[in-house]
């Protein structure tokens, strides 16, 4: 089911006069641009979010006032705009309406975002990725991770299948190296995904160099660590500053251990602390803890699924920590896989 397009355009139109009004005024647009947002927040979670967002905004020294200003002036305002509707309206609203009623309907789990991991192997042909696609938002997904490796030799099909899934919102998790004038040529058309750099593996010249091709088209320099100190806030600070020193935006911290249950997730918490007193104008995600948070607020039951370069799954309900593989998507269908993999609990209502 397709999102709801006279919704869209009208959010499209009121977001678009919010960032041109940020533009010429950032303290006072930013405020506006909450004050929407509240007016087409659906759930407790989201008029709670921009509870949040506006006492953040109320603080006119507010690192927010300068991760807002920045990400304003620095990316495509189409890529800004479309983007941001297709993670915020089409997945976390529309495809997370479409996911409580599946499963209510159909009694198991449903991952509101899907994690892919793409490369070369001998012998292993590409996964269908327009095909995965395709059976994802039939569930209500609407946004995609790539990890991607270097070897990948299929970039040119996966951005022109992005580029054709226009109510999708994609992240591509990428070396530096990868960065390349035919890869930003690309992006110049592409304004439903963003690429996030791997900060840990190259020197800070060669990530430079990546970071300043990228701002050169006007797309959202972005990073990812594979550090997760978020218990010490003198090193996490120290890591953002460090972002920001190299002109990141947002830093998604990505955890070796994917995630645990909400009421033993100090870590977690330790992170939420930290964005809510944020000195460094630099947005900090913890990639398993958010999707996990935001699954567990669209459906109760946090649920995680990843499909591996071969087409096998791994997936969890973050509730009980408990790790399943042994499916394919080349065997079976995403539906099958969810059917039979993740039911939901007895006890667990929408």
């Amino acid at each position: 089911m397709k999102p709801n397009q006279l919704k869209v355009a009208m959010i499209r139109s009121a977001v678009k006069k919010g960032i041109r009004d940020i533009k010429d005024e950032p303290k006072r647009g930013a405020r506006n641009l909450v004050e929407l947002g509240e007016m087409f927040s659906t759930g407790a979670y989201q008029q709670n979010f921009f509870t949040m967002a506006m006492n953040h905004l109320n603080d006119e020294s507010s690192a927010y006032y300068r991760i807002v200003n920045r990400v304003v002036q620095t990316m495509n305002e189409e890529t800004l705009l479309t983007f941001g509707i297709n993670l915020g309206y089409n997945a976390l609203i529309h495809g997370g309406g479409m996911i409580r009623c599946i499963e209510q309907r159909e009694g198991f789990n449903v991952p509101w975002c899907l994690q892919i991991e793409l490369g070369d192997e001998a012998g292993v042909l590409p996964l269908d990725i327009e095909a995965i696609i395709e059976q994802g938002m039939e569930l209500g997904i609407y946004c995609y991770l790539f990890s991607i490796d270097t070897e990948y030799s299929h970039m040119e099909e996966l951005l022109q299948i992005i580029h054709s899934q226009s109510d999708c919102a994609f992240l591509l998790f990428l070396h530096p190296s990868m960065i390349t004038s035919a890869f930003c040529d690309a992006f110049l058309e592409l304004h439903n995904a963003l690429p996030v750099l791997d900060i840990d593996v190259v020197s800070e010249d060669e990530l430079k160099c990546a970071i300043d091709q990228l701002s050169s088209v006007n797309c959202l320099p972005s990073g990812f660590t594979r550090q997760a100190d978020f218990t010490a806030k003198d090193k996490a600070n120290e890591t953002l500053e460090y972002a920001e020193a190299i002109d990141l935006h947002v830093l998604v911290f990505v955890r070796i251990e994917k995630h645990r249950p909400t009421n033993e997730d100090d870590v977690y918490r330790q992170l939420v602390k930290l964005r809510e007193n944020l000195d460094v104008p630099v947005l900090p995600i913890d990639l398993f803890g958010d999707l996990a948070h935001a699954d567990r607020v669209i459906s109760t039951e946090a649920c995680l699924a990843s499909i591996k370069k071969d087409g096998t799954f791994t997936l969890s309900n973050m509730e009980q920590s408990v790790w399943m593989s042994g499916y394919n998507i080349r065997e079976q269908s995403l539906q099958e896989i969810l059917e039979h993999a993740m039911p939901k609990r007895k006890n667990a209502s929408i």
